[in-house]
Order: C-alpha cells, then sequence, then structure tokens
C-alpha cells in the first residue's frame, strides 16, 4: 500500500522498508511534525519504493552467427523488484545485448518503463552477452587439398587454409607449419589479424620418398590467436609404386661354423625408371650346418639421377637362391672342442674338469659316440644322438697327482664320431712345482679406550700355512718385534701351523704413533729351493697420544721453625715430576728467590748470568 495507518496516541515514527522494499518519506521536510488529519487519533504517512529491474548475463560460445543475450520471455533471468501486489502494473519495452565475434556485449535496453505512482525509478540493467572461445579448431583454421588427385613422389600438394579472428578486438597472428611445409601465399604473413577478419594461406609440400614409404602425407599447421591454439590435419596421399622382381643368387662352401652368404642379385623381371639404379640389396644366407637353405635377398635401395631414394616408387617382389654347405675339409675344432680353466694353477690333489662341446654340424639328427682317455673320469650321460645344430657338453675329471707334478704337465685327448664324421680334441694343462708359504698375522687384543700406554699387551695371532704344492721342511719362522722364533720340521700343502705371541708397548711407540709388527720364514722345497715367503704384517695406530705434562713441586725443608728473622735462611725442596708418556731431556730448573745447591739428579749451571738446576734426562 501507499501509505500507512497508526493507531491513536501512538507517536509515530516513518518506517523505511516494508516487505523488503525501501521506503521513502514522501514529504519536503521528513522531520516535519506530522499532521492529524481526522478523527483526533489517525495519522497518514505517505511513502515512495525505487523500481529496480534486473536481465541476468549470458555466455555462449562462438557460433559464427550473430547471438542475443537473454529476452524477456526469458522469464527465469528477469528479475522485477516491486511489491508481488503490483507487478501486474509494471511493463518495460528490453532490446538484449548482441554480438557476434569471441568478446563481452554490453549493448542491450530498458526502455518505457510503465509502474504505479509511488515508484520511483530505481536500477534498471539490462543483461550482458559474453561469447567465448571454447569451439571446435576449424572455427578459427581449416585447412583442404584438393582429394580427387592423386599425387607421386616429386608432386606438389598444395593446402588451402582459411583463418578467421573469432574474436572482437585485433588480435596478434602467428601461424606455424609442420616440418617440410612451405607457405607460399601471402608473404609474408600479417603479424595481426582485426576483429573478424579472416585470411587464406596457401601451403605448398613436395612429395618426398619418405612421404611414399609412410603412405601419406601428415601435415598439421598451428594458427595462434591471442590465447586461442587450434590445429587441423591433413588427409592421407597415396602413392602408386612400379613392379619389379630382384633374384638372389646361389653359393656353397665347405662347413666353417658361420653362416653362408652371398651378396649377388639379379634383376629378373620389371623395368627401372629412366635415370633410376639399383643401389644395393641385401641378401642374407641362412645355411649353416651342413645341407642346403634359401638364399634370400631383400632391402633393395633405388636411387634417382639426382642420387634421391626412391624405393618407395617400387613394388618389389624377391626370389629366392639356393645355399649348399659341405662336410669336405671341415677342421676338427670346428665338432668338438675340449677346454679347462687357465685361469686357475692346480697343485697336487686338485680336480681339473675339463669342459667337452659337440657340436652336431649337420642339419639332421646324428648318432653320436665319445671315446676319453682312460685316466679321465667322465660325469655326465652321453647322448646316443644329436640333433640339428645342437652342441652337447660334458665334463671329464682328473685329480692331479705326483707323477703329473714331476712330468709338468696332464694331458687329455678325446675322440668324437657324428655319423661318419670322426673328429679329435686335445687339451693340455701344464702344472709347476711351487714352493709358497703365506704368513697372517692378526691382533688378538682390544686396546684401552684411550689406546695402548706404555707397559701395555698387545697379544698377536700367527698362522703360517703353505698355499703351495710342495713339501717344506726346516721351516724358521721368526717375529722381530717380539723375538719370538718357532720352527716346523715339515709342512704339507695345504696345512698350516698356528702361533701366539705378545708385545709390551714402549716409549718409542708412543712418539711413533703406531706398532708395526712383521712375521717372516724361511724354509726349503723337496729340490732344495727356498720357496716363496709371504710376510704376514699387522700394525695398529690404536696408541696412546704423546703426553708431555712436567708438574713442579716446591716446599720448605725446615723443621722446628715457626717464625724466620731478617737475615735467615729458608731451604726449599723442589721437585719436578714428569707426568707425561715421554722422557724428557735437558731440563732447565730455574728459581727467581733462592739459590740452587748441589744435590743429586741434576747439575748447576749458568744461564743468563744465573745459577740454575740442569736435569740432564727425566724418565716417564
Amino acid at each position: 500500500s501507499s501509505q500507512e495507518d497508526i493507531g491513536s496516541g501512538f507517536t509515530a515514527t516513518p518506517e523505511t522498508t516494508y516487505q523488503g522494499k525501501t521506503l521513502t518519506l514522501d514529504h519536503s521536510d521528513p522531520a516535519m511534525p506530522v499532521t492529524v488529519v481526522a478523527g483526533g487519533n489517525t495519522i497518514k504517512l505517505y511513502y515512495t519504493i525505487p523500481l529496480n529491474i534486473t536481465i541476468a548475463d549470458k555466455s555462449s560460445a562462438y557460433t559464427g552467427s550473430e547471438q542475443s543475450g537473454y529476452g524477456k520471455s526469458d522469464t527465469a533471468q528477469v528479475t522485477v523488484d516491486a511489491l508481488s501486489a503490483d507487478l501486474s502494473s509494471i511493463s518495460f519495452d528490453y532490446t538484449p545485448s548482441k554480438g557476434t565475434l569471441v568478446g563481452t556485449y554490453d549493448n542491450g535496453s530498458i526502455t518505457n518503463v510503465t509502474k504505479p505512482a509511488w515508484y520511483t525509478d530505481g536500477t534498471y540493467t539490462a543483461g550482458k552477452l559474453t561469447i567465448t572461445d571454447n569451439v571446435d579448431n576449424k572455427k578459427v583454421v581449416n585447412k583442404t587439398h584438393d582429394d580427387t588427385k592423386k599425387y607421386y613422389l616429386g608432386d606438389d600438394i598444395e593446402w588451402t587454409v582459411v583463418i578467421k579472428n573469432i574474436y572482437n578486438e585485433e588480435k596478434t597472428l602467428t601461424v606455424t607449419e609442420a616440418a617440410g611445409m612451405t607457405i607460399t601465399e601471402p608473404a609474408p604473413l600479417p603479424a595481426t589479424l582485426a576483429a573478424g577478419a579472416e585470411i587464406t594461406v596457401k601451403v605448398k609440400h613436395t612429395v618426398t620418398a619418405a612421404d611414399v614409404l609412410a603412405g601419406t602425407v601428415d601435415n598439421t599447421i598451428s594458427v595462434k590467436l591471442g590465447d586461442l591454439d587450434p590445429r587441423t590435419d591433413e588427409d592421407d596421399v597415396p602413392v602408386d609404386k612400379i613392379k619389379i622382381k630382384i633374384k638372389a643368387a646361389d653359393d656353397s662352401k665347405s662347413y666353417d661354423g658361420t653362416a653362408l652368404t652371398s651378396n649377388g642379385w639379379s634383376l629378373s623381371e620389371g623395368t627401372l625408371s629412366t635415370g633410376d639404379e639399383i643401389k644395393s640389396v641385401t641378401v642374407n644366407g641362412s645355411q649353416t650346418l651342413v645341407g642346403q637353405s634359401d638364399n634370400v635377398a631383400s632391402n633393395a635401395l633405388i636411387k634417382n639421377a639426382s642420387d634421391e631414394d626412391v624405393t618407395a616408387l617400387y613394388d618389389i617382389s624377391y626370389v629366392k637362391g639356393t645355399l649348399t654347405v659341405t662336410d669336405t675339409s671341415v677342421p676338427d675344432n670346428a665338432v668338438v672342442t675340449k677346454t679347462h680353466d687357465d685361469t686357475q694353477e692346480y697343485d697336487l690333489g686338485d680336480t681339473i674338469t675339463w669342459t667337452i662341446k659337440i657340436t652336431n654340424i649337420y642339419d639332421e639328427v646324428k648318432n653320436l659316440t665319445v671315446t676319453e682317455s682312460e685316466e679321465m673320469t667322465i660325469s655326465d650321460p652321453i647322448p646316443s644322438s644329436i640333433a640339428p645344430g645342437d652342441t652337447v657338453t660334458i665334463t671329464a675329471t682328473h685329480v692331479v697327482t705326483a707323477a703329473d707334478i714331476a712330468s709338468g704337465s696332464v694331458k687329455n685327448k678325446v675322440t668324437v664320431q657324428i655319423g661318419d664324421l670322426v673328429k679329435k680334441a686335445e687339451d693340455e694343462v701344464d702344472l709347476t712345482e711351487k714352493g709358497h708359504l703365506t704368513i697372517t698375522k692378526t691382533i688378538t687384543t682390544t686396546a684401552p679406550t684411550n689406546g695402548y700406554g706404555i707397559g701395555d699387551t698387545i697379544g698377536y695371532r700367527i698362522v703360517v700355512a703353505n698355499d703351495g704344492n710342495l713339501v717344506l721342511t726346516n721351516i724358521t719362522v721368526s717375529d722381530a718385534l717380539t723375538n719370538d722364533t718357532w720352527t716346523i720340521a715339515s709342512l704339507a700343502p695345504g696345512a698350516s701351523e698356528e702361533y701366539t705371541a705378545t708385545y709390551t708397548v714402549k716409549e718409542a711407540d708412543i712418539l711413533a704413533g703406531k706398532v708395526k709388527n712383521t712375521v717372516t720364514a724361511t724354509g726349503t722345497d723337496p729340490n732344495g729351493n727356498d720357496p716363496t715367503v709371504v710376510p704376514g704384517e699387522v700394525e695398529t695406530d690404536e696408541i696412546e697420544d704423546l703426553d708431555t705434562t712436567l708438574s713442579v713441586e716446591k716446599k720448605i725443608t725446615d723443621t722446628g721453625v715457626t717464625e724466620y728473622e731478617f737475615g735467615d735462611t729458608i731451604h726449599y725442596s723442589i721437585t719436578v715430576k714428569n707426568d707425561g708418556n715421554a722422557t724428557y731431556n735437558n731440563i732447565i730448573v730455574t728459581d727467581e728467590n733462592a739459590e740452587f745447591e748441589s744435590g743429586t739428579g741434576y747439575a748447576l749451571a749458568t744461564v743468563g748470568g744465573k745459577t740454575v738446576a740442569r736435569i740432564t734426562e727425566l724418565a716417564v
């Protein structure tokens, strides 16, 4: 309502809202006293209400055609801010915002507003229209070519690219083509495109051999307008090929364990284009075993007069040749080998293990017979037959004897028969007489927290081992540090003896900062020669740090004297003590107030005109 009734005896205060609407007191002076209109108990106050009309904003993707914002018929998007009772009395005309290109448009209007008298003009907001660039790339860039034409090596393919600026403002233009593509028109490309402007670009590419091999020319152009970066792919382009046949040559050889290869070939059918030439053909012979197999040609390389690869222009068929491998003059080691671990030195009682490998050089199953030396032991079962190309591995063993060492070697020969083919393998193991001792020395005690000090004991463990292949006699083991000596009457190969020793740490060890101990030995082998000896050596630096502390104590030696008078003599004793762990030499003791007297353990000397006490040596 446009007025408000207030009961008798009530002091009226103007309202500011009604039904959620803002009210304004309709009087030129709101502070003026109210007027009693009738009956002495009724006051009437008149108000006005602002009218607000709002049309919602709209967003839609670019279509290429003009678009409009929301209209009056979009009732859900229209808001009339008025009392519900007054809505039917309010009317207005509305022209929505319109636009075609990507951007925001605020060109709509609300006019001819009709409303009840108690409404004033509030805010009339026409909705904005926002056109977005969320569109298919082809709205911006579209690339086509003549797909009714066939293309061959050397032909030019031309694309027509239409680029359009879909924005309502000028945009920078960046065009990026695929490698091998050339932009021919316009030259140069413009740096910018005006709002809504459209440009046609021509792109050319000459078909290459790589294109023919791929069977298609793929082309992607990238066009960047502002923040939009669309792309488009091109269609495949077929290429016809010329039919030819290439035949591999026939060849033969005796078996040598390698594949027979013959790179001969000929053009057996078809004609090359003028100026083209077959530069190379790969011919693979897969026959390795005794027998026959195909010689296969492939991977021909054809070039034109410009030395360009035009192989892709040809549909090539390959005709096989024949490869023949015979068993004539085949060396023994092509069939059987016998080896041992030549990195190992063998001693008396050691086991020598030979690996025997037997290969069937035929491309068919063959019977197998193996004959070994009598003193050898075959540890694997021997098959009665062997498959084509297979290699059978067996082992033979022999324990080294004193006779073997005396002879200086062990020889072994094996005889193998595969079918009618007989082959042999021989291997010799050299044996060397070796007198050898290895001494190891380890510390068996744990050092104190501050390390070994003077008088501490270090314990040692000494192991003397015969790691040669001869019995050693008259062995003398010497420890220079501990002055220990041990003797061993006889020590067999592989045997060892163990000893213990101790050492008391001395001052010299403290000064050196370590204790190093080396044990060596001498002996005789059966031939009267000295064996090779590896000394045992161990060193520890877990030694106390050098301590050079001296202490001096001075005290009066007079007895029964409670008080000294002028001219009395006071007698002193001065004690110098070595509290460290190293001997001191040439110690000078001075006293600023007293005179030294002769005594033991030191000598009187004059230094700088004053008598001092000199201690030649002060032990720990």
